[in-house]
C-alpha cells in the first residue's frame, strides 16, 4: 500500500468456515448476528457485498466478515494474544482494515493499526507524521487507506487527531484546524468522509478531496453529525443527535437527506454504503442492540 510503511507479522490465520446465516428480516431490514456471540456490531461493506464488523464471547471482542450471498463467514479474526480486534472495512480484493489494542497489563490505550488479508496475514501499519493510535477506518478498491492517528500534543496537553489518506495524495490533515479529524470511509475516487470537532468539542460531519480539502456536511438543525460511509456515486450516510435525543441515521442523496427508521427502534447508527446501494448499520430497542444491513430505498 503506498504511503504505509508495512511491517508484515505472520499471525495465524483467520478460520472461514461456511456455516447457516444468523440473519433474519425485519421490515426490510436484516439483522445479522454473529453464531454463539453475546452482541454483533458491523462497521463495513464492500462493493462485492463483503460485511465486516465485531462481535463479542465472554468479554472478549474479536471481528468477522460475512457475504450474504455466498452465506460464508470469516470469523474469529484476531490478532493473537492481543486484548480487542477492530476491524472496520474490507474492499473487493479481500483487504481488511482495522485496529488492535494491546492488553490492559501492557497499555490498553495505545492502538496499532493493521491490515489483513485472506491468506491470514497481519501487516502493521506506520503512516508518516503519525507517532501513535493509528486506527485505519477505511479501504478502497485500490487499496487506499483512511483513518486517524494522534500527530502531536497542544501546549495544554490536549492529543492532536488528524486523519490520514494513503494513496494517491499520501496526506495528512485536520479539517479547520480542529484538534480532532476522523474519517470513516473512502470511495474509489479518494474521496473521504468522517467527522471533525468543532466549536465546543461538537462533531460535524465533513467530505474531504484526496488532497485532504475538507467541505462541511451536517444534517439539518443537528446538534451534532457524524459521517460514516460514502460510496462512488457519491451516496454518503451518517447519524446526528438533536439536542439531547438518541442518534438517529440518514442518508444523503445529492442534497436530500432521507432519515432511516427501524420500528420498535430508539437509536439507530449506520456504517459504510456500497456502490449497490448496501449499507450496514446497529440499532437499539427494548430487546437490546442489534447490527443489520438493509438497502436504500428505489
Amino acid at each position: 500500500m503506498k504511503g504505509l510503511t508495512v511491517r508484515t507479522r505472520h499471525l495465524a490465520a483467520i478460520a472461514a468456515l461456511a456455516i447457516s446465516t444468523g440473519a433474519s428480516a425485519s421490515a426490510g431490514v436484516i439483522v445479522l448476528n454473529v453464531p454463539n456471540a453475546n452482541q454483533t456490531v458491523l462497521n463495513g461493506i464492500s462493493n462485492d457485498f463483503t460485511l465486516v464488523g465485531t462481535y463479542e464471547v465472554n468479554g472478549y471482542y474479536y471481528s468477522f466478515t460475512y457475504n450474504p450471498s455466498t452465506n460464508v463467514w470469516h470469523y474469529p479474526i484476531n490478532v493473537p494474544n492481543e486484548a480487542q480486534t477492530t476491524a472496520w472495512s474490507t474492499n473487493t480484493l479481500g483487504q481488511l482494515v482495522g485496529y488492535y489494542a494491546e492488553p490492559y497489563w501492557q497499555n490498553s490505550q495505545y492502538f496499532f493499526g493493521f491490515a489483513e488479508w485472506k491468506s491470514g496475514v497481519f501487516s502493521e501499519l506506520f503512516v508518516n507524521e503519525c507517532i501513535e493510535g493509528i486506527q485505519p477506518a477505511g479501504i478502497n478498491d485500490n487499496s487506499a487507506v483512511t483513518g486517524s492517528c494522534i500527530t502531536g500534543v497542544e501546549s495544554n496537553g490536549q492529543q492532536i487527531q488528524m486523519a490520514f489518506e494513503t494513496y494517491p495524495a499520501d496526506v495528512t490533515f485536520a479539517c479547520f484546524g480542529s484538534v480532532a479529524t476522523v474519517p470513516y470511509a473512502v470511495n474509489n475516487f479518494g474521496q473521504m468522509v468522517g467527522f471533525f470537532l468543532g466549536g465546543g468539542g461538537v462533531p460535524n460531519g465533513f467530505i474531504s478531496t484526496d488532497q485532504g480539502y475538507c467541505s462541511v456536511v451536517n444534517y439539518p438543525g443537528a446538534g451534532s453529525t457524524v459521517l460514516t460511509g460514502i460510496n462512488d456515486v457519491g451516496d454518503i450516510t451518517g447519524f446526528y443527535t438533536k439536542g439531547s435525543g438518541n442518534v438517529q441515521s440518514f442518508i444523503l442523496k445529492g442534497s436530500t437527506y432521507t432519515p432511516v427508521n427501524i420500528p420498535g427502534a430508539t437509536a439507530v447508527s449506520i456504517g459504510q454504503i456500497n456502490n449497490d446501494g448496501w449499507y450496514v448499520g446497529n440499532y437499539v430497542d427494548s430487546k437490546g442492540q442489534h447490527a443489520f444491513f438493509a438497502h436504500t430505498a428505489p
